[in-house]
Order: C-alpha cells, then structure tokens, then sequence
C-alpha cells in the first residue's frame, strides 16, 4: 500500500487457498455448498477472494476434528460463490 500500512487479513486467491488446505478446487466449492467450508467473499466482477483468517479458522478446526465455519465479515457484500454445477446425464 502507498502509505506503508498493512493489510491485517489479506485475501486468498483459490490456488493459494487449495495449497494451504490440500483440497482441490472442484472438492473446496462442494464443501462451500455442503456448508463444510469457508464461503468467499465476493469482490465484484467475478473475483472472489477468502481472507487468510477464514482459511486458518478451517484449518484449525480440521485438525481438532471441530470445524466452524466463521460468519462472513460486516465488510462483506453478503454474496457468495456460486455452487459447483453438475452435468445432467
């Protein structure tokens, strides 16, 4: 940032997210639909992004066998990813 501060909770994108959880991406939207995984926030323009915290909170609980899916912040646009679509057939 052009004034030095830092992001305190910066933004995955979904190939950092699948390295930090070992999921891939097909696994990870099918586990936001099933409600066992952290939901993106939704920036706008198809871009949607997980904050860092969201990904540890899931990786803590994980490895406890207790996983709580942390609330979307009050900065979020309420929006989330779409599901994983199927083919019919």
């Amino acid at each position: 940032m052009p004034d030095g501060t830092l992001i305190s909770d910066p933004y995955l994108r979904l190939a950092e997210v699948e390295r930090e959880v070992g999921l891939g991406r097909s696994t990870i939207y099918r586990r936001i639909s099933a409600g066992t995984f952290p939901a993106p926030r939704q920036l706008g323009g198809g871009c949607v992004r997980w904050t860092t915290s969201q990904i540890q909170a899931w990786k803590d609980g994980h490895a406890t066998g207790v996983v709580t899916i942390p609330p979307p912040s009050l900065e979020s646009s309420g929006r989330v990813a779409p599901s994983v679509r199927r083919r019919a057939g």
